[in-house]
């Protein structure tokens, strides 16, 4: 695009997410279990979000931008970016040589569907109600929600399984 140019530029060795609004990021922050949110525009942090006990290897924004999902090496946690507030937490039991289910949040951001040991949740936000416990399959890697139907798409190797979590 020719009207492309640099905005702002951030340099960081903490690892980073930008927010679906390019206003914030969430980078690690100086301790184990600490991720820090900052203003892109002025690098002023705004929020500490402090959980796990280690360093967080992976975050997900929500699409409205409200919620952050970070996985820790033993948990996942879905926090409210604004307040700081965890949510929900659940466990991971990571497995040699098997691929983690990222955090995956709806269009609208409320639903989640996250890894609890070896199953997947299906939950809604903020309340955190668990509306489905999905089977274990641990070849599942990620997944997508359908913008406006119930429906879950998880994809297992080379395909993809879809699921109608309006029918029970």
């Amino acid at each position: 695009l020719v009207d492309l140019g640099t905005e702002e530029i951030v340099t960081t060795n903490r690892g980073l997410r930008f927010s679906p609004d390019l206003e914030l990021y969430a980078a690690h922050g100086p301790k184990p279990g600490v991720v820090d949110i900052f203003r892109v525009k002025d690098h002023q942090p705004v929020r500490r979000l402090e959980g796990g006990d280690s360093f967080a290897n992976f975050c997900a924004w929500s699409p409205c931008g409200r919620y952050l999902g970070i996985h820790y090496d033993r948990e996942v946690h879905v926090w409210e970016a604004a307040t700081g507030k965890s949510l929900l937490q659940t466990r991971l039991e990571p497995k040699p040589g098997r691929s983690v289910f990222e955090t995956v949040f709806s269009g609208d951001g409320h639903l989640v569907i996250m890894p609890d040991g070896e199953d997947l949740l299906l939950r809604e936000l903020p309340s955190g109600k668990e509306l489905r416990r999905l089977p274990p399959r641990p070849e599942y890697s990620g997944g997508a929600f359908h913008p406006s139907k119930p429906w879950l798409g998880l994809l297992r190797n080379k395909e993809v399984d879809v699921w109608d979590f309006a029918v029970n």
